[in-house]
């Protein structure tokens, strides 16, 4: 029994709490951050508190910074653009080609069967309980039919198509996971037909063109309509967020192609890299938002916060200072290497503490104390079920997908 107990803590302090070799520890920081404000907006947006109208100026202060949490999103974006260009460029230019099987099969066991397990629980199981708050967020008036049969949607990953805020959908969150899965299918050929030209200024230049083209459209869509409301389809939509992946995928290709250049760029700007970085994420928490119009919030805003959050990334991996080593904590491992499964489970995790416990009863009138607690709570209760699932389940296919991709 002792043998059985030793080596299920080894097992487990291998998956969950020691960092494998080669990772960037400080990136692995950046990861954890994101999921704890993008866990924190939820739990202030699903549970009404962000728009319930309080009169308190205490929880007015504390509620508009929570709002602007919903940046911690795009922390995602810029790290998987980088993350997943690298390793593809670093294939081209050993291998001289991408090894599409090999690639998608490993991204295939990473990605699809968590996602798929939770999304049918949610289907068929979770939205058919007594639950009151998933219930009302997740199918509203049209009744569980329409959220099943809206379901279609998310299997196939266009939801963030066909999706607008209110409409019955069982993970409405998962809209970011459909412009992560659209990158994932794109950017291999992209980088391949790039690579075919054989001029690295010109590969450069256009990743450079790709990147800066979503702001454009952005601006024609603000041009057409001042007054455009985000949440109906906009923010959702991959060509007006693909800017802030391609802010990773520039820094994937400098890394990999220009690692001098841009080690030397950033050893010149010394702290100042981190601090333009914060700088930048700070102006879209104070004029920015995803409920406001105007030129900044539609236009600027998702460009400013990914540059932001690439300069905090490039600091991260060249220096050495107080950003770095905050952000190189071994306490982020385990919290980075299960946020896939927090983000897939954490909304309902939050229905059913509102369902269940006293203790957030009146949700719309939370305080910041017990808002704290329900946040802790959710992201304790989250964090749980997304190590048990990626122990058990996630792990293992990932192994699986590393052996069935070497056959390729």
């Amino acid at each position: 029994m002792s043998g059985l107990f030793s080596n299920l803590a080894v097992r487990l302090r291998k998956d969950l709490v020691s960092p494998p070799s080669g990772q960037f520890d400080s990136l692995n920081g950046i990861r954890a951050l994101a999921c704890f404000l993008v866990v924190a907006y939820h739990v202030a947006s699903f549970s009404g508190s962000l728009y319930s109208g309080l009169e308190s100026e205490k929880n007015s202060v504390f509620y508009g910074v929570v709002s602007a949490l919903w940046s911690g999103l795009d922390f995602f974006f810029v790290l998987s653009g980088f993350l997943i260009s690298r390793i593809l460029l670093n294939s081209l230019d050993k291998k001289n080609s991408i090894e599409f099987k090999s690639f998608f099969v490993r991204r295939s066991m990473r990605v699809f069967p968590a996602y798929y397990l939770i999304l049918t629980l949610a289907v068929f199981w979770y939205t058919t309980l007594d639950i009151p708050y998933s219930r009302f967020l997740l199918v509203g008036s049209e009744g569980w039919e329409a959220m099943r049969d809206a379901s279609w949607q998310n299997y196939v990953y266009i939801m963030n198509y066909t999706f607008s805020s209110g409409d019955a959908n069982p993970m409405s969150w998962a809209w970011s996971l459909c412009v992560e899965e659209h990158f994932y299918l794109a950017l291999p050929l992209f980088l391949v037909l790039l690579h075919k030209t054989g001029s690295r200024k010109f590969e450069l230049g256009f990743i450079l063109a790709v990147t800066f083209l979503p702001i454009f459209l952005r601006a024609y869509q603000y041009y057409l309509d001042p007054m455009l409301d985000m949440q109906e389809g906009f923010y959702f939509r991959t060509h007006n967020r693909m800017d802030e992946i391609m802010v990773g995928v520039v820094i994937g290709y400098l890394y990999v192609h220009h690692l001098d250049s841009l080690k030397g760029f950033v050893e010149r700007l010394g702290a100042l890299t981190w601090v333009l970085g914060v700088g930048c994420i700070l102006t879209v928490w104070i004029w920015g938002g995803i409920h406001k119009t105007g030129m900044y919030p539609v236009v600027f805003q998702f460009l400013v916060l990914a540059l932001g959050t690439g300069l905090l990334m490039i600091n991260c991996l060249f220096l050495s200072n107080v950003a770095t080593r905050v952000l190189s904590w071994k306490a982020w491992f385990p919290w980075a290497r299960v946020s896939y499964g927090i983000y897939l489970t954490h909304p309902f995790v939050l229905f059913a503490l509102l369902t269940w416990t006293e203790v957030f009863a009146n949700p719309g009138q939370l305080e910041p104390g017990r808002f704290l607690l329900l946040y802790a709570l959710t992201m304790v209760l989250s964090a749980f079920v997304a190590c048990v699932m990626f122990v058990v389940m996630e792990r293992p296919l990932i192994d699986l997908g590393v052996k069935w991709s070497k056959k390729f």
